[in-house]
C-alpha cells in the first residue's frame, strides 16, 4: 500500500519568510501552491521547496536575486489586492464619495451656475442630470457632474425641483450660491408659476438670472410637406441600413457610380447634430439612392423624386444651425459669447428669408442645385420654405428671449474704456477708479482677454467681481 503523499503547507507566520525571500506567496486560489510574485505563476506543491524556489529565481529572476527582502514584502502588498467584482465595485463606491464630497465643499462656499437637464432613457426611466460650473482654486473655469437621480413618476417641475432641494438641503449647499441657471427650455422647467425656474426662485431676495439654454430642436417645427419629406428620408435610410444584403447592395451600387461616399449615415434622436449630417450625406447620393429604389421601392423613389427640393432646402437650413450648434459647444462658451451667437443668427433669418422670396439662393447651394434650367424654384415652395425661416426666427426669439435681453455692459470687455464712473452704481464706483489706474490690470486685459483677466482680479475687485461674475460661467447650449 503506498504511503500516502506529503503535501506542504504555506503557513502566514514568520516561517513564510523563508519563501517570501525568493519572492514566492501561497497562490490566491489555493494556498497549498507557490505563487512567484514576479512572473505571477502557480507551481505544483512538490516546488514548494527553498532550493526549488531559489532555482527558480536564480534562473528567471536573476536581476532581482540581490533584492532584500523588503522589496518582495512591498511585492506581496501590490499583488495582495483582491480584485473581486464586489470589492471594485466599493472601491469605485468610495472613490466616487470622496470626489463628490470635493466637489460638495467647493459649493459650499463658492458660487456656481447650475444646467438641469431631463431625459428619458431605456425601459422609459425618467434620468434627471445637474451640472454645475465654478472657479476652482486655481482660477480656472471647470464643469462637473453633481448627481444623476431617477425620476420615480412624474418629470413635473415641481418634482424636479423637490429632488434638487432635497439633494442641496442633504448636502448642505445653499441655493442662495446659485448665480445662474441654465434649463432645456420644456414647459416643465420654465413655467412662470408652478414649474421648475419658479419654484428655485422662491428663496432668491433678488432678482436671479435665468438663461433658457435649449431650444426645442426645430424639426419640431417644421410644416407638414416638410415633415413628410423628412420621414421620407429616414425611411429611406432605415431600409438601406436595416438590412445588411441592402446595405452591401447599395455601397457596391455607389463604387459603379464613383461616388465619392458609399454608406449613408443613420439618423439618431439622442445625437443632436446627426439629422444635419443624414440629410448632408443623403442629398450628396440622392442620384444613386434613387436608382437603388427604382426597382425595390418605386413609390418610395417616386415619393423622393418629388421631394428633391424640400430635400435640397433642408439639408441647407440643418447645415446652417449644426454650424451654430457647434460654436455654442465646449467649455469656453459663456453667456456673452452665446449671445454673439445666437443674436447673428436670429439677424440672419431676415437674410435667408429675403433671398429666399427674391430667389437669390447663394445662402442655399443644395437648394440652387435643384432649381429648373432659369435658376428658379417653384413659387408654391418659395412660399413654404419662407414661412419656414420666418417659424423659425419666431421660435428663437421666444426660447432665447432671456439671452437676447441680456444687457452686457461694455466696461465688462474693456475696463478701461469707460471715461466716467457716473453711471455706475455707488458701490462700484470706488473699485472701479482703482481698476481703472491700475497699470497692472492693463496689462492683464492685454495678455490673456477679458474673461480670464477679470478671473484672476476678482479678489482684488471683489464688488466689481459680484456684479458681473454670471456673465462669465460657460454654459453649452444647442438649438
Amino acid at each position: 500500500m503506498n504511503a500516502k503523499k506529503k503535501c506542504r503547507q504555506y503557513m502566514e507566520t514568520p516561517p513564510y519568510l523563508k519563501y517570501l525571500k525568493f519572492g514566492f506567496i501561497a497562490s490566491p486560489h489555493n494556498v497549498q501552491l507557490p505563487f512567484c510574485l514576479i512572473c505571477e505563476k502557480t507551481f505544483s506543491n512538490e516546488a514548494m521547496q527553498p532550493s526549488q524556489l531559489k532555482e527558480h529565481l536564480l534562473k528567471i529572476h536573476f536581476d532581482k536575486l540581490e533584492k532584500p527582502l523588503s522589496f518582495f514584502q512591498d511585492l506581496k502588498i501590490k499583488k495582495s489586492v483582491p480584485l473581486s467584482n464586489d470589492t471594485v465595485s466599493k472601491r469605485i463606491d468610495k472613490m466616487a464619495d470622496d470626489v463628490e464630497k470635493k466637489l460638495v465643499n467647493s459649493l459650499r462656499k463658492s458660487d456656481f451656475t447650475l444646467q438641469i437637464d431631463e431625459s428619458t432613457v431605456t425601459d422609459n426611466k425618467a434620468i434627471l442630470l445637474a451640472y454645475v460650473r465654478f472657479i476652482n482654486n486655481n482660477k480656472e473655469f471647470v464643469e462637473e457632474l453633481l448627481f444623476a437621480k431617477s425620476l420615480i413618476t412624474d418629470t413635473k417641475g415641481s418634482s424636479i425641483f423637490q429632488m434638487v432641494n432635497e439633494y442641496f438641503t442633504q448636502k448642505n449647499i445653499p441655493l442662495t450660491n446659485i448665480i445662474a441657471c441654465a434649463t432645456d427650455g420644456t414647459p416643465s422647467t420654465t413655467g412662470r408659476h408652478v414649474e421648475f425656474i419658479a419654484n428655485l426662485k422662491k428663496p432668491f431676495q433678488v432678482s436671479l438670472m435665468f438663461i433658457v439654454l435649449f431650444l426645442l430642436l426645430f424639426k419640431k417645427k417644421l410644416s407638414g410637406i416638410l415633415h413628410e419629406t423628412l420621414q421620407y428620408v429616414i425611411k429611406s435610410v432605415n431600409k438601406i441600413k436595416a438590412s445588411s444584403l441592402n446595405d452591401r447592395l447599395f455601397r457596391e451600387l455607389c463604387f459603379d457610380n464613383d461616388e465619392e461616399f458609399e454608406r449613408l449615415l443613420r439618423h439618431t434622436a439622442v445625437r443632436w447634430l446627426s439629422k444635419g449630417k443624414c440629410l448632408c450625406r443623403f442629398f450628396e447620393l440622392f442620384d444613386s439612392v434613387i436608382e437603388f429604389f427604382d426597382k425595390i421601392d418605386p413609390v418610395l423613389k417616386d415619393n423622393l423624386k418629388q421631394r428633391k427640393i424640400e430635400i435640397g432646402y433642408l439639408t441647407d437650413i440643418f447645415q446652417k444651425m449644426n454650424e451654430v450648434n457647434l460654436k455654442l459647444q465646449g467649455n469656453n462658451i459663456n453667456f456673452i459669447k452665446a449671445k454673439w451667437v445666437v443674436s447673428p443668427l436670429i439677424a440672419k433669418f431676415d437674410l435667408y428669408k429675403m433671398d429666399i422670396n427674391r430667389q437669390e439662393l447663394s445662402q442655399f447651394p443644395n437648394l440652387r442645385a435643384c432649381s429648373d434650367a432659369n435658376g428658379e424654384i417653384p413659387v408654391d415652395k418659395i412660399k413654404i420654405f419662407s414661412d419656414h425661416i420666418l417659424q423659425l426666427k419666431n421660435d428663437m426669439k421666444s426660447r432665447f428671449k432671456d439671452l437676447l435681453e441680456l444687457q452686457i455692459p461694455n466696461w465688462i470687455l474693456d475696463a478701461i474704456i469707460l471715461q466716467s464712473v457716473e453711471d455706475l452704481e455707488p458701490d462700484l464706483q470706488m473699485e472701479f477708479i482703482d481698476l481703472k489706474h491700475d497699470c497692472v490690470t492693463q496689462i492683464v486685459f492685454k495678455q490673456v482677454g477679458f474673461e480670464l483677466a477679470w478671473v484672476k482680479l476678482k479678489d482684488k475687485y471683489p464688488q466689481l467681481w459680484r456684479k458681473l461674475s454670471c456673465y462669465f460661467f460657460p454654459s453649452r447650449q444647442r438649438i
